[in-house]
């Protein structure tokens, strides 16, 4: 994958300037060279400055990318890899496209130069990229249909700037940190799952699931070119887990295509040993063996406390399924020093405080992954897709740690409420569904475009802060597609969330793993990650100029760090020790270290 940046205005010849220009892009893009550090690129012209962070296993040439058609000169930024490459390359030979390479970046700005904007409807896969149209003096920002790769923008001083990751834009000199009452409601009560299109600072935006943007001497014209759409499903039990299968069977598939061979993250969940599968029988019919991994935090099995969203040890089960599939299994493992300290790296890659050790957790597992392979499949926001997961929408777990007047003033109970039912009502409805079956389908929307958007947001950013390419078949929209519109009663086949994916891997699986309820991430489960946390937030405490103190319930978060009353319940539903006090370990690191000015 790659980090992209620029810069576009129209009031401005950059040519006259490009010195300057060339700086303050690169400035921008070098923000992203954890996305990718092997190769740097940039190009200025008349009205556009773009950046690229090239990272070399996914990336095989430098960009920007230039080809000159219709009189003038296409430049192409682009973050991401395409599923149907082949059958587009194909396409566009036949359309008179003499290809030059084999990335998918041409692919994309031909598609571009061929199609114009509606070229976003041809490209399937995970993707977000810039193009600028000389012979039109226009640019085109697009994201894929479901915001698998990030891209975030802003409108400054008659301009418009880009960027893959917040921190592209905030190292532009016209971008200050400065987050408002909405932003700091969003990252108290909302968070990690924002808002769709909702970028926390002050002026910043992404571009939604399936968005894109066209930016013109007439201004910023914005449209989504893909929504979901709600569908009668006419298919019984039997024949839709048998193409619940087949979707995600051909997910996995296109996802081992080209780039470097990935290997698969094994956790005892579900999602995860069933992209294990898929990929371990594609590999055999090569006549390779599948390298699988697993990770746990310092001697979980022996720690380990049961939970309602972890029953039980993920190891255990993951050994099941490389035994089953023959896979070239590998434990991997990280010390509790070594967690907490990767909280504050988690804050920094996703920009935002997020989901504390299991965000740290990902981000080690990621390390210690890059260092054995360049590339991975993950079986990321399969509970999402499938009504597995139970996230909560209220934001009651959080609240007593921060002080009272601010939860009041805010009014945080309220927005986090708001923000859950705005996005269900987006949900498309179904002439002649029942109610109840309509607020099941709204709910699905909502886990969607909510909560599977901070899982990708995770997986994203901990990935690309390690240098790994990940690849997650759960998030295909040809699967979001289908799966969102079965019935609730499939979904739930056997009367439990998630039976239908379960009736979908019969014969994949362990029965052990099948009937097993899944665990969605590495945790922490030792004593002293929890000691170590508590000591780093006692100190924090102790600090008159820590930035967060001003938002926290100060007593009761001290009587949390000396284990005389809980600090606050867990968030987002989970039972993790120490989970809440190393969030605001994260709040605080974020509010120092990006400076940020609360409105």
């Amino acid at each position: 994958m790659s980090g992209i940046a620029g810069t576009l205005h129209f009031g401005r010849n950059y040519l006259d300037c490009e010195a300057e220009a060339l700086l303050t892009v690169c400035r921008m893009r070098n923000a992203l060279l954890n996305r990718g550090p092997d190769s740097r690129g940039a190009w200025v012209g008349e009205h556009a400055a773009f950046g690229h962070a090239r990272l070399a296993a996914a990336d095989p040439e430098r960009q920007p990318m230039l080809r000159a058609a219709d009189g003038g000169e296409y430049a192409i930024v682009c973050d991401g890899r395409l599923c149907n490459a082949d059958e587009l390359r194909r396409e566009l030979a036949g359309r008179g496209w003499r290809f030059e390479t084999g990335c998918d970046a041409e692919i994309v700005l031909a598609s571009y130069i061929i199609y114009g904007e509606d070229c976003a409807e041809h490209l399937d896969g995970a993707f977000a990229f810039a193009v600028w149209d000389g012979p039109r003096s226009r640019a085109f920002l697009c994201r894929d249909r479901l915001g698998v790769r990030p891209l975030f923008w802003a409108e400054r001083g008659g301009g418009v700037l880009f960027a893959s990751e917040i921190k592209g834009l905030l190292a532009h000199p016209s971008v200050r940190p400065r987050v408002g009452r909405e932003g700091l409601a969003e990252v108290l009560s909302a968070g990690p799952a924002r808002a769709p299109g909702f970028g926390v600072f002050e002026g910043v935006s992404e571009l939604k699931p399936g968005e894109c943007v066209t930016v013109s001497r007439e201004g910023v014209e914005k449209r989504r070119y893909w929504k979901l759409q709600s569908r009668l499903h006419a298919e019984g039990f039997e024949d839709t887990a048998r193409h619940v299968r087949e979707l995600l069977s051909g997910a996995v598939r296109r996802r081992l295509i080209g780039g470097a061979p990935p290997c698969a993250l094994l956790s005892g969940g579900l999602g995860a040993p069933l992209v294990a599968a898929h990929a371990a029988r594609a590999a055999g019919e090569a006549g390779a063996r599948l390298p699988t991994c697993s990770f746990e935090c310092d001697d979980g099995e022996r720690f380990f406390r049961a939970s309602a969203l972890r029953p039980d040890v993920d190891q255990v089960y993951a050994r099941m399924v490389g035994r089953l599939w023959d896979t070239a299994h590998e434990a991997l493992a990280c010390e509790s020093r070594e967690l907490a300290d990767a909280l504050y790296d988690a804050t920094r890659a996703r920009d935002l405080p997020g989901m504390a050790d299991a965000d740290a957790s990902l981000l080690l597992l990621c390390r210690r992954v890059r260092g054995r392979h360049s590339a991975a499949l993950s079986g990321a926001c399969a509970g999402e897709v499938f009504g597995e997961r139970p996230w909560r929408t209220d934001p009651d777990a959080r609240l007593g740690a921060l002080e009272p007047g601010l939860v009041r003033d805010l009014q945080l109970e309220e927005f986090a409420r708001a923000r859950a039912e705005a996005l269900r009502r987006e949900a498309p409805p179904l002439d002649g569904e029942a109610p109840e079956e309509a607020r099941r389908r709204e709910t699905g929307y909502w886990s969607i475009f909510g909560p599977m958007q901070a899982q990708l947001e995770r997986t994203d950013r901990m990935s690309m802060a390690a240098g790994l390419e990940v690849r997650m078949p759960f998030a295909d929209a040809k699967l979001v597609e289908y799966v969102f519109n079965v019935p609730w009663e499939m979904k739930s086949h056997g009367g439990e969330a998630g039976g239908l994916l379960r009736a979908a891997a019969a014969g994949d699986l362990p029965e052990e793993v099948l009937g097993r309820r899944g665990s969605p991430r590495p945790d922490a489960h030792s004593p002293l990650y929890e000691e170590i946390v508590k000591q780093r937030v006692g100190r924090m405490l102790d600090d008159p100029g820590a930035p967060a103190r001003d938002l926290l319930n100060l007593a009761r978060v001290r009587a949390g760090v000396e284990g005389t009353a809980e600090c606050a319940g867990p968030r987002l539903g989970r039972r993790v020790a120490g989970e809440q006090l190393a969030w605001i370990l994260q709040l605080n690191a974020w509010l120092e270290e990006y400076r940020v000015e609360l409105a």
